[in-house]
């Protein structure tokens, strides 16, 4: 079928090139019209030929075996998967240290979320976000999260709005919420955004921002402004141990 097509015609690359992405069209036919591929374009093509059908094969297998999975049983036996670099990151945990972020097909998840400001995500940014967004979740009532290094400095929530919830969250430890994360589980409301604006923050995370929030918070150049959409409950997180 398909898929031996493509990676036979992969393997050949030295001979044939193989286009299985429509974004490479346009440099596809630029070469064409240039008078044909170097073997280092028909490596290039032949690489994400492999991903192509890598992908194709992970989602079979996965499928597979989920449904030849026994009766009852609650976590799969076998889980593949691939992913794509997004972005390389200013550094890791450390200065010292390098980092990247790479996102899956499956397309959920912090890493997707809509940066409105501020400067680059870091890989400590990314960490403690995801921790906040998480927390803030498990709540069905307005809820605040703060989170600096991998510690809460507050959690909290209200029945009377966002900018209500933050300010409890705020207050459980001032000190060291300076330059902490915030993640919310409802839009930040103008009343929040004008107190958060008087804080260093470092990102601020939200499933939006009400209408003039975003130009008052932006009023700060580097804080970082994610709209994200929320966790997604019932697919399997890998950790690495």
């Amino acid at each position: 079928g398909g898929p031996s097509m493509v990676r036979a015609a992969a393997k050949n690359h030295p001979s044939v090139a193989v286009v299985v992405d429509p974004a490479s069209y346009g440099a596809v036919l630029a070469a064409v019209d240039a008078g044909g591929f170097t073997l280092e374009a028909r490596k290039i093509l032949a690489a994400k030929a492999f991903r192509h059908t890598a992908e194709y094969d992970v989602a079979v297998a996965g499928w597979l075996s989920s449904v030849a999975e026994p009766e009852g049983a609650e976590l799969p036996s076998w889980i593949g998967g691939t992913w794509t670099r997004s972005a390389v990151l200013r550094y890791g945990e450390n200065p010292h240290q390098q980092a990247a972020l790479y996102t899956g097909a499956a397309g959920h998840g912090l890493a997707q979320a809509e940066q409105l400001h501020g400067k680059e995500m870091s890989y400590n940014n990314y960490t403690d976000a995801d921790a906040a967004w998480r927390a803030a979740w498990d709540q069905d009532k307005a809820c605040a999260a703060i989170i600096k290094h991998a510690n809460p400095c507050g959690i909290a929530v209200s029945d009377i709005s966002i900018a209500d919830a933050h300010l409890k969250a705020h207050e459980c430890d001032p000190l060291s919420a300076f330059g902490g994360v915030i993640a919310v589980n409802r839009e930040v409301s103008v009343e929040m955004a004008e107190r958060v604006a008087d804080i260093f923050t470092e990102v601020i995370v939200a499933p939006g921002y009400e209408d003039g929030a975003v130009e008052v918070l932006s009023r700060k150049k580097n804080v970082r402004l994610l709209r994200a959409t929320p966790p997604q409950s019932g697919y399997t997180e890998w950790r690495q141990i």
